[in-house]
């Protein structure tokens, strides 16, 4: 598998691990390539599925990359106390309803994928595509897995389910193996008109001797929610996910996706 459509592969992994993180229990942990956590940190990259209505997905916008500008004073915490309010922050966003994900994945600081999804309970649609080109797209919708590759929809009938709860053990079974460490508070700062207190860590898996994968993660101060991603693999790879709350995120299967044809 070439590097490129290794990258898609993951990538699609990674915001379809996301969703179905965050409709487990706190203890469900996400993944990501093979390292590191999300949802829950891990030391497996996770990500998960979500729904975006473009028919391209959207690059970046300025917004979203600007830089945050401190606001007030960053708490004291231990390592282990940081570990556990990030931990805190993903178990509560698996009961905050609707959201957006926006996601990127950068190598040597050139943006090479995007994916835009979003969730409305168990209901997920994601729109993929490679260095601005849209290479596919997904629903998760009442249990079926609805794919759309080269032009043609096909439809997986009870996919949905069956994926979710592989995911779910697979993650669960992970966590022990996970080590997180290095906790820091680095700061609070003001990412889209809201305060937020930045966190990072590392994580490892137990019994192989290489480097940690990094996370950053940027928590809302008042809702609790984290509002930003940034994870930097030991290769380099870097992704950021940026998460959007809002009620009125509807997820509707459109009609040509519904007279899919059945995956062979």
């Amino acid at each position: 598998m070439t590097k490129k459509y290794r990258s898609l592969f993951v990538g699609i992994l990674l915001i379809t691990l996301i969703v179905t993180a965050c409709a487990q229990a706190p203890a469900t942990a996400i993944m990501q390539q093979q390292e590191a956590p999300t949802s829950q940190p891990t030391a497996a990259k996770v990500a998960v599925s979500a729904a975006a209505t473009a028919t391209e997905a959207a690059q970046p916008t300025p917004t979203q990359a600007a830089q945050p500008t401190p606001t007030q004073a960053a708490p004291a915490l231990s390592s282990d106390e940081v570990i556990k309010t990030v931990q805190a922050a993903w178990a509560k966003q698996a009961t905050a309803g609707s959201r957006h994900v926006s996601q990127t994945s950068y190598t040597d600081n050139t943006a090479e994928m995007n994916i835009e999804a979003d969730s409305e309970g168990t209901n997920l649609h994601q729109v993929i595509s490679a260095m601005g080109t849209v290479m596919a797209e997904q629903y998760i919708y009442d249990g079926a897995i609805y794919n759309k590759l080269q032009g043609e929809w096909t439809v997986l009938q009870g996919g949905g389910n069956a994926f979710n709860s592989t995911l779910a053990g697979f993650a669960e079974g992970l966590s022990d193996s996970i080590v997180l460490a290095d906790g820091q508070v680095l700061g609070v700062e003001t990412l889209n008109s809201q305060s937020a207190t930045v966190y990072s860590y590392t994580s490892t898996l137990k019994g192989l001797d290489t480097k940690p994968t990094t996370y950053t993660v940027w928590v809302d101060n008042t809702a609790g929610l984290p509002l930003k991603q940034e994870i930097l693999d030991p290769e380099g790879q870097k992704t950021v996910q940026l998460f959007t709350y809002d009620a009125n995120i509807k997820v509707t299967l459109p009609p040509e996706a519904a007279a899919a044809k059945p995956a062979q």
